[in-house]
Formats: structure tokens, C-alpha cells, sequence
């Protein structure tokens, strides 16, 4: 089962958007990346800038990078095709109750002797135009009604099961903050600095540190929409200083 959970959103004072898991969690019997979505070709140019605001890197460097990159860019793609388990949830509660008012309506009956002909009048047109192999001629309205019963009892089973095919799936951000560990984890085996603490730096330029900016020119090579933590330096540092610190406390 590959599934996602979504994580709620809380307003930083760096005006970064801080996730944190929530209630709302989404899940799927599979989730589909696309292959463009984790293609990471960069330009001579791209390496350029890179390397300007990290300059520890090697021209060997490149390759270990560029594996890292594309596989965060894959498994961010898988992260956000996955569907919603609130939505799932949703659907079934909405023809869960349609279904139920279905098997209500078909299996009252009126108090008048009136009401009852009437009804019995109209059921019989519709039965005889059903036409259903499936269903048995003359008991077509009673093996509808047998048929509802089961159906409503498979949307309360399917109601329990799906939550649970959820848990030890995607989390939405998991894919970022995997790759974030492991670029700190390739810098320190380089012995290149990684620091980030949770905002720039607080000397006169007030720039960030080495590492914060290699993320933040790593990510501006990558689609829009696979970029995290941009509203400023300072939220990008926050935010590794945040990955770095649930790694520590697993």
C-alpha cells in the first residue's frame, strides 16, 4: 500500500509555514509518479551557482549529488500523487448515507391501504422493466433489498479497513526532509560544513550559512512545486535545523 498523510500547516513568525502531521491523512492503493517529474539535469550555470555559495564542492561531487537529487524528486513525485485518505473517507461517508436512504426508501412501506396499492403499482413497473439477468424474475424488488444490505455492510468494513491501510505510508514533506538528511549526511562524510541553525546567521551580512544556501540553490533547480521552506533563508534553516532534530529524537 503506498499511502500519504497530510500534514496541517501553522503560521511561523519567519513567515514560513511550519507542517506538522494533522488529522487530515490520505491513502491509496497506489501512487503513481511521473517521469519527468524526476528528471534533474542541470546546467553548467546551475553547478555554477552551487557551487558559488558552497564552495567545498568538487567537480566529483556532482554525480553523488545529482543521484540524491533525482531520487528526492522521484519519491516526492510518488508523495504527491498519492490520494488523500480524508477524501477517500469522504466518498464513502457521502454514498454510505446515499445508500442507506436508497434502502429505506425501498423498504417502507405506507400505513394506508391507498398508499400501499399505489406502491405496489409502481414497484411492479419497475420491476418489470429492471430486465437484469442477475436478478431472479418475480423477486427482482427482494433481491435488490438482500443486495442493499450487503452493500451497506461492505461500506462499513471498507470504512474501518481504510485508515489502517494508511499507517506507515507517505507523509507529505517526508520526501524532503529524507533528502535534506542525506545531503548532510554526504557533506559530513566530506568533512564540508553543515550547519543551520533555526535562522540565518547573526552576523553584519546577516547571510545564511554555506549549507542553507546549497539547499536553497539545489532547490531553485528543481520545479516549483517540489520546493519546501522558501519564503526565506531563515525558514530554510529552520527548517533543516527541524529535520535534523526529529532524526535525532527517533
Amino acid at each position: 500500500m503506498l499511502c500519504r498523510w497530510r500534514k496541517g500547516v501553522e503560521l511561523e513568525s519567519i513567515g514560513e509555514e511550519r507542517t506538522q502531521k494533522s488529522p487530515r491523512a490520505l491513502a491509496s492503493v497506489c501512487s503513481v509518479g511521473h517521469e519527468q517529474d524526476f528528471q534533474f539535469k542541470p546546467q553548467d550555470e546551475d553547478w555554477g551557482r552551487i557551487e558559488g555559495v558552497y564552495p567545498f564542492l568538487k567537480i566529483e561531487d556532482r554525480e553523488p549529488i545529482a543521484r540524491l537529487v533525482a531520487e528526492y524528486l522521484r519519491h516526492d513525485s510518488y508523495e504527491r500523487y498519492a490520494p488523500f485518505l480524508n477524501d477517500g473517507m469522504g466518498w464513502l461517508d457521502r454514498t454510505e448515507q446515499a445508500t442507506k436512504a436508497f434502502h429505506q426508501a425501498i423498504t417502507e412501506l405506507p400505513s394506508s391501504p391507498e398508499q400501499l396499492g399505489a406502491l405496489y403499482a409502481a414497484r411492479g413497473l419497475v420491476e418489470r422493466r429492471i430486465q437484469h439477468r442477475a436478478l431472479p424474475d418475480g423477486l427482482e424488488w427482494h433481491t435488490i433489498q438482500g443486495i442493499m444490505l450487503h452493500v451497506m455492510a461492505a461500506f462499513d468494513a471498507a470504512k474501518s479497513s481504510l485508515p489502517t491501510q494508511a499507517v506507515g505510508g507517505f507523509v507529505e514533506g517526508q520526501a524532503w526532509d529524507v533528502w535534506v538528511c542525506k545531503l548532510s549526511d554526504f557533506a559530513e562524510s566530506k568533512g564540508y560544513p553543515t550547519g543551520a541553525s533555526k535562522g540565518a546567521n547573526k552576523s553584519k551580512s546577516d547571510k545564511p550559512s554555506h549549507f542553507v544556501a546549497f539547499i536553497r540553490e539545489l532547490q531553485n533547480t528543481l520545479p516549483e512545486e517540489c520546493r519546501r521552506h522558501t519564503a526565506s533563508d531563515a525558514a530554510l534553516a529552520w527548517a533543516i535545523a527541524e529535520v535534523r532534530s526529529k532524526r535525532a529524537g527517533a
